[in-house]
């Protein structure tokens, strides 16, 4: 149903990036005759989105303040910059596909709508 160039693709892609620190990392991938199932790293603390909705939850916050967003911005850039050297455009980057690991440190997943490209002098 048009679905296996997608699930092919992410797989590809997520074995080509997963030797960075703020992507998540890919182990293995399984399939049966209906499924495709991926070995992916425990990440549980979460999504970015569901911690900013606690952050807004709790008296007198709101959101995550300047230092902690910062931390978050400068890793998500860091992998963006990883990604672009890998020639990785991701595509769907938002909250929801920013999870966070033992530590609270983003993953960035969902490679699902990712493209990959070459330099424009490239063939």
């Amino acid at each position: 149903m048009g679905k296996a160039d997608h699930v092919v693709r992410e797989r590809d892609i997520l074995f080509k990036v997963k030797d960075h620190p703020n992507i998540v990392t890919i182990n293995h991938t399984l399939v049966d005759e209906n499924h495709v199932y991926f070995d992916q790293e425990y990440l549980p603390n979460g999504s970015l989105h569901q911690l900013i909705d606690r952050f807004k939850k709790l008296p007198g916050i709101n959101g995550l303040g300047k230092k902690l967003s910062k931390v978050y911005l400068a890793q998500m850039v860091n992998a963006i910059q990883f990604l672009q050297i890998k020639k990785v455009v991701h595509r769907d980057l938002k909250p929801l596909n920013v999870m966070l690991d033992e530590f609270y440190n983003v993953k960035i997943i969902d490679f699902g709508d990712a493209k990959e490209f070459k330099d424009e002098h490239e063939n």
